[in-house]
């Protein structure tokens, strides 16, 4: 451990503590400030998107969401990315953006909600007597979504239109179901699911591009990282 270097002035007092050359070029005390400020930081930021959670408990159609992995992560933010292009589509309809346009767009979305959801009936078939425009049937009690809430890695989605709900619920019932399928299912059963999700990946990232690119906004692809 490195000791401090006391000197003394011309008069024999003892002077300003001075830290040695080893104790200054210590990087466990030259970054405790900054350490400190960044966990700060994190806390605070950490309290926010708790605090973001728990109001949206106040919303009955709010969709909270446990990813599981790197793709759960991505996908989940894809649907609060496609969220927003079709909140984006609204806004901008009749301004920058045409009817041919916009049709265009929201048929996208469509038809990839009936993709994920024919995942979906795939991994789970308990579920084909439900629909995909019925996912509030099936959506969490407020309980629950409370529970979950308080997990860190969790992510709630508030759906502005009925194409992200749906989007938004089957990325809910995979993420559950890939857990599952880890735990319960043979190493073949688990390949072809890997693949499958990676494609259904794929194609939302693709469809979010596009949507992006015809409305002038800023996407960057989540499967290149």
């Amino acid at each position: 451990m490195s000791e401090a270097k006391i000197t003394l002035d011309n008069d024999g007092t003892e002077g300003a503590s001075r830290i040695s050359d080893k104790q200054h070029d210590d990087p466990h005390i030259m970054k405790k400030e900054p350490l400190d400020n960044e966990a700060k930081r994190k806390e605070e930021k950490d309290f926010r998107i708790l605090d973001r959670k728990l109001r949206a408990l106040n919303n009955a159609d709010s969709i909270f969401i446990l990813p599981f992995a790197r793709e759960g992560f991505k996908m989940a933010h894809m649907v609060r990315a496609a969220d927003k292009l079709m909140s984006t589509v609204k806004r901008k309809f009749g301004v920058t953006v045409d009817v041919k346009q916009a049709k265009e767009i929201f048929r996208e979305f469509e038809d990839f909600a009936g993709i994920v959801w024919k995942f979906v009936f795939k991994l789970s078939p308990n579920l084909h007597s439900i629909e995909s425009k019925d996912w509030r049937k099936i959506n969490d009690p407020i309980e629950v979504k409370k529970t979950i809430a308080f997990r860190r890695a969790s992510i709630v989605i508030e759906p502005r239109s009925e194409e992200s709900a749906q989007i938004a619920m089957a990325v809910k019932i995979i993420q559950q179901k890939n857990i599952e399928l880890r735990q319960t299912s043979t190493f073949e059963e688990l390949e072809k699911f890997v693949k499958e999700y990676a494609k259904v990946l794929t194609e939302f990232d693709g469809i979010l591009a596009k949507a992006a690119t015809k409305l002038g906004e800023n996407y960057r692809p989540f499967m290149t990282d």
